[in-house]
């Protein structure tokens, strides 16, 4: 109802352990609001990609940055955890994983996931607002 930008960032401070778990949130050149289904669908592969951090990286501290630039739309969600083999998630592809890619292939975007054991995790999402 706010957007994007607002609703992530509660999810951020909803989400955040004060013991355990450190979630920055950080949101550029999100003063327009983009289309409701794209902040929809964005916000379920936040949902989603957040929920993966908790439930299986191990991650202290997590990062996760919104950016706008004209008609680009970039999110990032980075941790410190204890990362994976990136290949192994062709192999063994969760449901969760499945819904973010097809979130992805909706917005007609681009996922780049750079980890590797013991090195934490980054996945960008970026895509053209149509």
């Amino acid at each position: 109802r706010f957007g994007l930008k607002d609703a992530l960032e509660d999810y951020c401070d909803h989400l955040r352990q004060a013991d355990t778990l450190d979630i920055h949130f950080q949101a550029f050149g999100m003063e327009e609001r983009l289309p409701q289904e794209t902040e929809v669908v964005t916000f379920r592969i936040a949902q989603e990609l957040l929920n993966n951090v908790v439930r299986h990286s191990g991650a202290t501290q997590t990062l996760v940055q919104l950016l706008r630039d004209g008609n680009r739309v970039t999110l990032t969600v980075e941790d410190n955890g204890k990362g994976f083999d990136a290949e192994s998630l062709e192999r063994v592809q969760g449901v969760g994983w499945m819904n973010i890619h097809s979130r992805v292939n909706y917005l007609d975007g681009t996922l780049d996931v750079r980890t590797a054991p013991g090195k934490g995790c980054s996945i960008t999402i970026e895509y053209e607002i149509a």
